[in-house]
């Protein structure tokens, strides 16, 4: 998988969209995401998770509750006042990943390692330690206006933009050439590993345009 790098401002979004001022708290909710109305005030301080020991881009996050009272529970995400980090989770730990802009489309990179040739006994040990030593791989995500995190999938990202017919024909131009069948018997890896990157590139500028469209249009 690609990480992509990129410069990123936060977009503001009473609602995400109708203020320059995020509200810090934790979110049960993706509604309370959007409307900016954290349920959950508690005392807590953030522990920021940097890309590499080499990179210190910040792609995610975890919390400490800094009073005495009870836990706060399964949360969809929390804000620490200037920026949102999402529960989402495909391996083994629970890992709150950074927004990279904010709005009702937004989207992020998380950091996994996958699971390969799980079984049970001795073997499913040892290939889950053999798994755990391997290098960490980066995956875009997207949050749908569901509140759901989904892979940006050519099909699914131009639903997203099924209203916005100037972004939709951009997304098309990049990405239209990877939308097609192709023997895997006999296709280089490189080729699915620029479908992805220019994939990943055309969602990233196009969502960046919608989540600002919006709130202008507010």
């Amino acid at each position: 998988m690609i990480l992509l790098h990129f410069a990123y401002g936060q977009s503001d979004s009473a609602n995400v969209l109708h203020t320059n001022s995020l509200n810090r708290g934790f979110y049960k909710s993706y509604e309370e995401y959007v409307n900016n109305t954290p349920s959950v005030t508690r005392s807590f301080k953030t522990i920021l998770l940097q890309t590499s020991k080499t990179d210190t881009t910040i792609i995610g996050a975890d919390f400490e509750l800094t009073d005495s009272l009870h836990r706060v529970g399964h949360v969809w995400g929390f804000c620490d006042g200037s920026s949102v980090y999402i529960n989402y989770n495909e391996g083994i730990a629970t890992r709150y990943w950074k927004l990279g802009c904010i709005g009702p489309y937004p989207f992020f990179n998380m950091k996994f390692k996958e699971m390969i040739g799980l079984g049970f006994g001795v073997v499913g040990l040892a290939t889950r330690v053999a798994s755990l030593s391997m290098p960490a791989e980066y995956k875009l995500m997207i949050v749908t206006d569901k509140g759901k995190c989904k892979e940006p999938s050519i099909s699914r990202m131009r639903d997203v933009l099924a209203k916005q017919p100037d972004l939709l024909k951009y997304f098309r131009e990049k990405t239209d050439k990877y939308d097609k069948f192709v023997d895997s018997r006999t296709t280089p890896h490189s080729y699915y590993e620029q479908a992805e990157t220019e994939t990943n590139k055309a969602t990233i500028a196009c969502l960046l345009k919608l989540n600002e469209r919006l709130k202008n249009k507010e």
